[in-house]
């Protein structure tokens, strides 16, 4: 499920796994997803329009986000707290 990701260096897929299982669990806005990531929403924009284009419509099917979600929970390590992010 997670294969769009294994063409991005080890670096960029982790940011964007992140930033996909958060979009994933709450779908939240732009700015609410840069807080919670620490991040600057610009670039929380830019990441979810490279998932888009990588995972195209399979994203919007709940089945496949269920999977996807479940996968990411399975791989991804704990995040780094707050305070070391970026």
């Amino acid at each position: 499920m997670l294969a769009p990701l294994d063409h991005e260096t080890p670096r960029r897929r982790e940011a964007l796994a992140r930033t996909l299982m958060v979009w994933l669990e709450r779908r939240p806005s732009a700015p609410v997803l840069a807080r919670e990531l620490g991040l600057h929403p610009q670039s929380v924009r830019i990441r979810l329009r490279k998932l888009a284009v990588l995972f195209g419509s399979h994203l919007a099917d709940p089945d496949d986000a269920f999977a996807a979600l479940l996968a990411l929970k399975a791989t991804l390590p704990p995040a780094p707290p707050a305070s070391k992010r970026r």
